[in-house]
């Protein structure tokens, strides 16, 4: 896997199974992390869909006029949007 450093930009290769862990530059020494999943263009497209398709959703559904579960599926979006961002 290619990451390149924060700090000074230098490119260099990483193991895959080092994916998430933290490394620190072979030439300025910064410690830093190799990217977690929710980076990755699918876990983000799928994330940021999900957000987007609840948000919309429970829009509707309170301009509708059933704003109970607009609000409801508001909160269960944002609470599972939270989770994910923590767990991805």
């Amino acid at each position: 896997m290619d990451v390149y450093c924060e700090n000074c930009g230098h490119r260099f290769e990483i193991p895959e199974s080092m994916k998430g862990g933290m490394f620190n530059c072979p030439e300025c020494g910064k410690l830093q992390s190799a990217g977690r999943h929710w980076h990755d263009t699918l876990w983000s497209g799928l994330y940021w869909g999900g957000v987007l398709v609840g948000c919309g959703l429970g829009i509707t559904v309170f301009l509708n006029g059933h704003a109970t579960a607009g609000v409801a599926i508001l909160i269960a979006t944002g609470i599972i949007a939270a989770v994910a961002a923590v767990w991805g």
